[in-house]
């Protein structure tokens, strides 16, 4: 599984110190939030909320491999509010610091708090079962499919690569393999190729597309910087600049996806939690992009999880 460390965002714009000094100081035993605390919350998700991964987040909660937080001197960004930890008896369990969600009195909004303990279950699956859900193909396919959309919404909002049907399935394209090949481990084979051709949706001709990699340096699949630097080289995007790009994104999806560029469990978050409407983002943007694949990837995961 790709660890957080892994993530080249996180490495070079979120893993400051101060954030670091925070994630180390959680303890679960001093910060541990009482269940009962928010146990109106919880009968609520219970009676009213009914998506396909209900089960296991309920699961997960009473069987405390997720634990709600809370100490205010412990101060984490949205996009980092869920921490593995490793605990004495249930092995890694995942904390979710859920002060930047509740209200002056302390009080949570019920889809806020199953978006949370849903976003929990998600980075536990995958710790616990990554293989299980990189190799599925139908899930892969969605998935990359709305990260091309999302991604690519931003790129035609810098350099309106839409205007150029063989320019934006060009980069769909790569926004795509990237995706497969570094966000979700898979080697670079043809199968991939396929899958990713698949995000070009004005059908360009396949070989013209996959020759672009002809003109690469080799690493751009190695992190988002150098995808980054690799597609400065298609005419029309000289301008492209890593962190304006990284700016723009964060505006148009919220501060809580920052790490969804290339670290797999913040993306999953990032689009399932625009599902189930808790405000974690900006659910509503993420939806008019690319909510019908969203969704897709959405039901093959929650197969998954069962």
């Amino acid at each position: 599984m790709k660890k957080l460390t892994d993530s080249a965002i996180f490495t070079k714009l979120g893993s400051n110190q101060s954030v670091m000094n925070n994630v180390r100081s959680i303890n679960i035993t001093r910060d541990k939030i009482p269940m009962e605390t928010y146990q109106n919350e919880i009968s609520t998700i219970q009676r009213r909320i009914n998506y396909p991964t209900k089960g296991k987040v309920m699961y997960n909660l009473m069987n405390e491999r997720i634990i709600l937080i809370n100490n205010p001197s412990i101060k984490l960004p949205k996009y980092l509010n869920i921490v593995g930890t490793q605990s004495t008896n249930k092995g890694i369990v995942m904390t979710v610091a859920i002060n930047s969600y509740t209200n002056s009195s302390g009080e949570i909004f019920p889809k806020t708090l199953f978006g949370l303990l849903q976003n929990a279950t998600i980075s536990l699956e995958l710790f616990e079962n990554w293989n299980r859900f990189t190799m599925h193909i139908e899930f892969l396919k969605n998935a990359a499919q709305s990260y091309s959309r999302l991604m690519g919404k931003v790129f035609d909002k810098l350099f309106a690569i839409n205007i150029d049907d063989f320019k934006a399935d060009l980069v769909h394209f790569y926004l795509s393999k990237f995706f497969l090949v570094n966000v979700c481990g898979k080697n670079d084979s043809d199968t991939v190729n396929n899958i990713a051709y698949a995000s070009c949706y004005n059908r360009s001709n396949y070989s013209l597309v996959t020759d672009q990699e002809d003109t690469f340096n080799g690493k751009q699949y190695d992190n988002i910087f150098e995808l980054f630097n690799n597609l400065k080289t298609v005419p029309g995007l000289e301008g492209l600049n890593i962190r304006g790009f990284i700016e723009n994104w964060v505006r148009m999806y919220g501060e809580s996806t920052l790490l969804a560029m290339d670290y797999l469990p913040a993306f999953l978050n990032m689009i399932f939690a625009s599902i189930v409407g808790g405000n974690l983002n900006k659910e509503y943007i993420i939806d008019s992009v690319a909510g019908k694949t969203n969704n897709k990837a959405f039901m093959e995961f929650s197969k998954l999880i069962k």
